[in-house]
């Protein structure tokens, strides 16, 4: 929602989210593909899809991943561009 906060059990937080920073190396693959998986997120588990977004270019991505990382959860974000591409060259379509 708003603010990274999730929807109650219906959409899970990432803001002050174990998830984002214990996958912080998958979401460039979550952000462009989506993901369809049970995810346990503060200990609470998560069912449903999450689109992808295939609009998105690398740039935008990165700059999301940062504002993840480091404004909704108050972890330094070392990624850089390339780190993105990395990962984005590595995902399952």
């Amino acid at each position: 929602m708003e603010n990274g906060q999730g929807l109650g059990t219906l959409m899970p937080p990432v803001a002050d989210s174990d998830y984002v920073i214990e996958n912080i190396d998958l979401l460039a693959c979550i952000i462009r593909f989506g993901q369809d998986e049970v995810v346990t997120v503060n200990d609470q588990k998560y069912e449903g899809v999450m689109p992808g977004n295939r609009q998105l270019n690398d740039v935008e991505i990165n700059n999301l991943i940062h504002f993840l990382v480091e404004v909704l959860n108050h972890q330094q974000n070392t990624y850089t561009i390339s780190d993105i591409r990395k990962q984005l060259e590595s995902c399952e379509d």
